[in-house]
Formats: structure tokens, sequence, C-alpha cells
């Protein structure tokens, strides 16, 4: 049995909005330069609201906060 923590919700087929600004974690940034990931898919996954391995309460809280245009988080392994 996969933990809440893992259950995600299906991601919608079309952008829940266009982002504004990215910020982006230094790993990421060090990825990227190497060519060792492409952020753009990990990009296109959170602006259809699929925010990866985050606990209930920060996508409950990505949820409000894409109702109020602030800020939302979400990690991907």
């Amino acid at each position: 049995m996969l933990s809440r923590l893992f259950q995600r919700p299906a991601p919608h087929k079309q952008p829940l909005f266009a982002p504004a600004s990215l910020q982006l974690s230094e790993k990421v940034h060090w990825l990227a330069r190497r060519g060792l990931i492409d952020p753009l898919s990990y990009v296109q996954r959170h602006v259809r609201g699929d925010w990866g391995e985050i606990d209930e309460a920060t996508r409950q809280a990505n949820d409000v906060a894409l109702d109020q245009d602030n800020l939302m988080i979400s990690q991907y392994r």
C-alpha cells in the first residue's frame, strides 16, 4: 500500500495557470547545467497540477494558492 505522500491526483491535461516566475533549486540548476535533466518537463508537470512528491498539507496549500495566485511548491525525484 502506498503512503498518502505518493498518492497523487491525476494531473490535468491542460495547464492550470501560466507561470509568472519560476524558482528552481540550486540542485536543479546544477543538474541542468550539466545536461543531466531538462527542467521543462518538471515545469510542465507543475503547471498541470502534478506537484510531485509533496505531503497532503502542501498539496492543500497549493490548491489554495492556485485560487489566490500565490506561490505553489512542487518536488520531484
